[in-house]
């Protein structure tokens, strides 16, 4: 018997987590399988895809079970549905199950019920061994939703690869060669409404990078592109004055990546409070700037770092981000909260 981390990620970029892993003990060792299933959503058959992938990749390991011990899914779902099938084919436990980076949000209309249901089977505690989440709030939230033990939830940042010698001195994106911007990016629980509500009066522009965000704004400082995607990204965070992310539901995990990579190259990054990033990252003043979605006080922080009052924050943010948030220390980190 082996032990698996099941991926859907590059491979490069599990390298420094899976060697943080296999550093964290002498006695077990892991062996990194990786399944794409995530090619770019450009559609629903794309969606329709996604979601095959994620229950036929772990019926295949769920039929060859007793070839593994240990079972991490890095991908949350390859590891979710590998306990669910154990749940629904009632088989004598075998492996011990980890899932990582767990999120759980809550459907509407007709699939809330069914969606709920099949997250309490995959979440059944005789199966699933452990669960991690980038937030203590998060895992008190999880434990009160699914009646899964606390002392099983892992509450460990997340952690992203360093390739600051690689980004930091990117040429700057077109049409802001010779002026800065503020940057905002992700798909996924932002509240750019907010947002682009509060920029009025600010005269500066703020770059909104979102393939699935639609707002029809008048507002000439606001540039909203939709067209930017994966490696593309880092060019325009490399570049700008700082990152903002509006968080629009506090309790649900995400905008870590976006965070720790902009942390990463020196970037004053200003997050919404409450949220699990200003809870888990951010000491507001020292390595990033929490604010509260109050317009005014928020335009205040924005306009203050317009002017360079918080511009020794980037050394700061860099070097937190070396000493706590790079893969590598992400995985030693998860091996000490599972004690099998």
């Amino acid at each position: 018997m082996f032990n698996i981390v099941l991926s859907d990620g590059d491979y490069d970029e599990m390298v420094p987590f899976m060697k943080g892993l296999n550093a964290s003990s002498d006695d077990i060792s892991y062996r990194l399988i990786i399944h794409t299933a995530n090619w770019g959503r450009t559609g629903k058959w794309s969606e329709v895809r996604r979601y095959l992938k994620y229950f036929i990749i772990p019926l295949k390991y769920f039929v060859f079970r007793k070839k593994y011990d240990i079972v991490i899914g890095w991908q949350q779902f390859y590891a979710l549905l590998f306990s669910f099938y154990c749940v629904m084919f009632r088989v004598k436990k075998t492996n011990r199950i980890v899932v990582l980076n767990y999120t759980y949000k809550e459907k509407k209309g007709i699939l809330s019920r069914p969606y709920k249901w099949f997250m309490r089977k995959c979440t059944n505690t005789k199966y699933l061994d452990y669960i991690h989440v980038n937030s203590c709030e998060y895992a008190d939230y999880v434990s009160r939703e699914f009646n899964y033990p606390r002392e099983r939830i892992v509450a460990v940042p997340f952690g992203v690869m360093d390739e600051y010698r690689r980004w930091a001195k990117v040429d700057r994106p077109e049409g802001f060669e010779d002026k800065e911007y503020f940057l905002s990016i992700g798909r996924s629980n932002r509240d750019y409404d907010f947002l682009i509500d509060s920029w009025k009066g600010i005269d500066y522009p703020l770059v909104i990078i979102s393939d699935t965000y639609v707002n029809r704004t008048n507002n000439p400082n606001i540039i909203i592109k939709n067209d930017i995607t994966g490696e593309e990204q880092y060019p325009w965070i490399a570049n700008c004055k700082a990152v903002i992310i509006p968080i629009e539901n506090a309790h649900i995990s995400s905008g870590d990546t976006v965070l720790l990579s902009s942390m990463s190259l020196k970037k004053i990054v200003l997050v919404s409070d409450p949220s699990t990033l200003s809870e888990m990252y951010i000491k507001s003043g020292e390595n990033g700037l929490a604010f509260t979605k109050d317009k005014d006080s928020f335009k205040k922080l924005v306009l203050e770092a317009i002017q360079g009052k918080y511009d020794y924050i980037c050394e700061n943010a860099r070097i937190c981000f070396l000493e706590k948030y790079t893969r590598e220390q992400m995985a030693k980190s998860i091996a000490e909260g599972i004690n099998f």
